[in-house]
């Protein structure tokens, strides 16, 4: 159930990526998916320059983050004593991050947790980074099955591979319902000949969808195309 609402969600993100949304725009209704999948208190996403790791904007979830924190949050992704910071996670194999990972005095030195989450009733913290190289990570989320508190929520992270990605990918370049089925049978290793007859279209008709492919996703063949969707 879990995993089906999560590839739901990414296709979902995906789409709103190619619908020419402004950035605020962008995570206003990114944040409105996600939340339907993972329940926070309050969430915020925020847009660094690559060049500089500089915050260019910040947009907060349904539930904002009071303004009052805001400017304290800013001063503490670059006072250079705080874990966590958006550039570190970004240089990161996978790029995120639990507050609750530190040592305990670690996250009690935490401007974030000293002054922003503990004064609004928040003890938990998770941080995550679009890949600065351009990759995609992958959140999994479950109920606990048993525990002290049986509302807890574990969340594991992992970078996306290629299988993994391939509908939001697809859904991402833009390619129509019939182009994408053209892809998952060249990606299977089939021929032009067997694609045609496993979805009783021409020959002709197949080698169209191909062109189409490759000019939306930019590549030249079946093995760029291959390697630029499960890489």
């Amino acid at each position: 159930m879990w995993d089906g609402r999560a590839e739901a969600v990414r296709r979902d993100v995906a789409a709103l990526a190619a619908a020419g949304l402004g950035v605020a725009e962008l995570h206003a209704a990114a944040i409105e998916l996600v939340d339907r999948v993972v329940p926070a208190d309050l969430t915020c996403w925020a847009s660094l320059d690559p060049d500089t790791a500089v915050i260019s904007s910040m947009t907060s979830g349904r539930a904002r983050i009071p303004g009052a924190y805001e400017p304290l949050l800013a001063t503490y992704e670059y006072d250079g004593a705080q874990p966590h910071t958006f550039a570190e996670l970004a240089r990161r194999p996978v790029p995120a991050a639990r507050l609750s990972d530190l040592p305990r005095r670690a996250v009690e030195r935490s401007g974030r947790f000293a002054e922003v989450w503990r004064p609004l009733g928040l003890g938990h913290e998770l941080r995550v980074v679009r890949d600065a190289h351009g990759g995609w990570i992958v959140l999994h989320a479950g109920r606990l099955v048993a525990g002290e508190d049986d509302g807890e929520t574990v969340v594991t992270v992992d970078r996306a591979s290629g299988t993994e990605l391939l509908g939001v990918l697809l859904a991402a370049y833009g390619l129509t319902a019939r182009e994408r089925d053209v892809c998952h049978e060249v990606l299977a290793g089939l021929s032009t000949v067997d694609i045609a007859a496993r979805l009783a279209i021409s020959a002709h008709t197949v080698q169209d969808h191909l062109k189409s492919v490759f000019g939306k996703v930019g590549v030249r063949s079946r093995g760029e195309l291959t390697a630029k969707l499960l890489s």
